[in-house]
């Protein structure tokens, strides 16, 4: 009767409680760099970059996590150059995103040449781009 619902729901709980994932190191890494994009704070976010920067730390950085520190990095054109170089060496590609705050970068720092030249080759490498990559240039 009851009692062996109870076991069955001790048993499911307990099976439920394995599934959940244990949190990952990149998994803390990505969050800890979206809390720093949400309160737009580019300086812990180097921190964070500057204590997972290191070759050893390269697994844990994924696309999401390099387009969040860089989303932060946008006024900082010197920073974020080293997270894209940090990436290019990890072997991470650009993606949509990617191009896109790069382009915001440039806007930023009036070389809309370069931007523009950005989209053209992001396009030419097979990256889809969507209509906010261009909307960067306005």
């Amino acid at each position: 009767g009851g009692s062996m619902l109870a076991r069955r729901l001790v048993h499911i709980r307990a099976f439920c409680a394995r599934a959940q994932p244990m949190p990952r190191r990149g998994n803390l890494l990505l969050r800890d760099l979206i809390q720093c994009a949400r309160r737009d704070d580019a300086e812990s976010a180097i921190s964070i970059f500057e204590q997972y920067g290191s070759v050893s730390s390269r697994p844990l950085w994924s696309a999401p996590a390099y387009n969040t520190l860089l989303s932060v990095l946008v006024a900082r054109p010197h920073d974020a150059a080293r997270v894209e170089q940090h990436m290019l060496d990890g072997g991470v590609p650009f993606d949509e995103t990617t191009v896109t705050l790069r382009v915001r970068m440039l806007v930023r720092s009036r070389e809309w040449d370069r931007a523009v030249e950005v989209l053209r080759e992001a396009h030419a490498s097979g990256i889809t781009l969507r209509l906010r990559a261009y909307s960067a240039l306005l």
